[in-house]
């Protein structure tokens, strides 16, 4: 279960995820309707963050640490060392979400 001021703020951080892609959708001049973002508490330990129907971060519930996936439900501990992409308290959302494809391999 996650607490209330991190639920809060991740609603607050989708909301902002959300309008900087619709932002980045029409800037690309599509017409279709751009993903959805939001998040989902399943697991003990981190919070899964999804565009549309797949994942793309996780946030650890005991500190806030946003991390990219390796793969739905892994977290690329690697890629944190080299992107850091912050925590949900600090994040810039345009640049978590341009990190978002930065694989830097």
């Amino acid at each position: 279960m996650v607490n209330e001021t991190l639920a809060a703020r991740m609603v607050e951080l989708c909301k902002s995820l959300n309008e900087v892609q619709q932002a980045q959708h029409a800037a690309n001049g599509f017409t279709h309707p751009a993903d959805f973002v939001h998040f989902q508490d399943k697991g003990s330990k981190y919070l899964y963050v999804d565009v549309g129907g797949s994942g793309a971060w996780m946030v650890e519930k005991a500190t806030g640490e946003i991390f990219n996936i390796m793969g739905y439900g892994k977290v690329d501990k690697n890629k944190k060392a080299k992107s850091d992409i912050g925590n949900v308290w600090t994040v810039d959302p345009a640049r978590m979400f341009a990190m978002r494809w930065n694989y830097l391999r």
